[in-house]
C-alpha cells in the first residue's frame, strides 16, 4: 500500500503531493506531483530510493546538494522523508497511535 503526503507550501502558496510505495526489491518508488519546474527536476532524480537513502542523511541522494536544488525553506524534501519513512515502517502511518504527521493537510485540498 502506498503512502501519499500532501503539503501546502506557505512560502509559495503551492500544494504538492508526494507518493511513496515500497517495491518487492525493498526499494521505494517516489512520485512528486507539482507544477514547479524545480520540484519536477528534483522528482526525476529521486524516483527510486534505497533504505540507505532513508536512514543515512550523509549518503542520501535526497539530501545531496547536486540533487536537492530546492529552496532552503521548501518542505518537499521533508515530505519525501515523511512518506518514505511511513512506507518503510520507521514512523507511524496516519491514524496509528494518534500520529498525523507534520506536513499532511486535509483530503480534498489538492482539488482546489
Amino acid at each position: 500500500m502506498a503512502i501519499a503526503v500532501t503539503i501546502r507550501m506557505c512560502v509559495c502558496d503551492k500544494y504538492v503531493k508526494v507518493r511513496c510505495e515500497k517495491q518487492a526489491d525493498e526499494t521505494f518508488k517516489v512520485a512528486i506531483k507539482s507544477d514547479r519546474p524545480i520540484l519536477q527536476a528534483y522528482a526525476k532524480q529521486i524516483t527510486v530510493l534505497t533504505m540507505e537513502d532513508l536512514i543515512d542523511q550523509d549518503k542520501s541522494r535526497m539530501c545531496a546538494p547536486r540533487v536537492r536544488s530546492t529552496d532552503p525553506e521548501c518542505l518537499v524534501p521533508a515530505a519525501v522523508f515523511d512518506a518514505a519513512w511511513m512506507e518503510a515502517g520507521i514512523i507511524s502511518k496516519p491514524g496509528e497511535e494518534g500520529q498525523d504527521g507534520f506536513c499532511r493537510v486535509r483530503p480534498g485540498l489538492m482539488e482546489r
